[in-house]
């Protein structure tokens, strides 16, 4: 199989039994603080693999389109192959992260009705926080870390051609689009949000994203994974916010990290709809 792309902790690989397919495989690399922070955690492909693998099952048999075909081996999955969106979609039901700098509300706050929110995927902006504006016709573009009001940084396709970025090499949707995304991130994060806590768990937040499959179709792309989510199990955080929060990276640390992907992965063999 050709390599396609490779990123910090996954390799995507062309499927040549069908040119419409890829394997994403799962590697052992955890980073943080995009990428100053790197190490190899025994096994967490293949941990992330089962979690993901479980996660896109239970979403199909909710109905939720997304590319998971099936299960390859321990480290990747086969699917079909999309153009991604260059959007991170963020559907948080507890204040965390930048969240609590930017509005101030503290820590583990509440949310009644889950807040949805967009990254830009663009080094050359640092990931900007993104908005559709229906009266602008366009994605308006604000500071991730700063109130909206006082982060406004403008429209985003004059600040691309500041940065000499040609638009064209950034996939993104339109109006309808975009409302679409909304509600299928709504739609998938409900879904895993309740089984989940039929096993204990509670979803804070988490990441999603999207593509275009080979008929212009809206899906669900990527990965579900350990890495996608602050997760807690019983009051417990297990997911890669551990490994964020290590005050420094020892080999008994790193085994806490480890210990915690492959409970969630063992977990996430008894997912089922409730």
């Amino acid at each position: 199989m050709d390599l396609i792309t490779e990123g910090k902790t996954k390799r995507i690989w062309q499927y040549k039994a069908n040119p419409n397919n890829v394997l994403i495989e799962s590697r052992d690399d955890i980073t943080a603080g995009d990428g100053e922070k790197h190490n190899i955690i025994k096994d967490k492909g293949k941990y992330c693999n089962t979690i993901t693998c479980n996660n896109f099952k239970l979403l199909d048999e909710n109905g939720i389109p997304n590319h998971f075909l099936e299960q390859f081996n321990d480290n990747s999955f086969l699917a079909a192959k999309l153009k991604m969106i260059h959007l991170e979609v963020i559907v948080r039901r507890r204040v965390a992260g930048s969240y609590t700098q930017r509005t101030g509300i503290a820590e583990g706050a509440y949310l009644e009705q889950p807040k949805i929110e967009f990254n830009f995927k663009c080094d050359a902006l640092h990931d900007p926080l993104v908005e559709w504006s229906e009266e602008r016709k366009g994605f308006v573009v604000y500071d991730a870390h700063q109130p909206r009001k006082k982060g406004f940084l403008g429209m985003l396709r004059p600040l691309l051609a500041s940065e000499g970025l040609d638009k064209n090499n950034f996939i993104l949707p339109k109006s309808k689009q975009f409302f679409l995304i909304k509600h299928m991130a709504l739609g998938a994060f409900h879904c895993l949000e309740k089984s989940w806590r039929n096993l204990g768990g509670e979803i804070w937040d988490m990441k999603l994203e999207f593509g275009y499959d080979t008929d212009e179709k809206i899906m669900l792309g990527d990965v579900i994974d350990n890495d996608s989510w602050r997760l807690k199990i019983d009051g417990e955080e297990m997911s890669k916010q551990v490994y964020r929060d290590l005050p420094e990276v020892t080999p008994e640390g790193l085994e806490i990290v480890r210990q915690k992907y492959q409970k969630i992965a063992e977990l996430s063999e008894l997912l089922k709809n409730y």
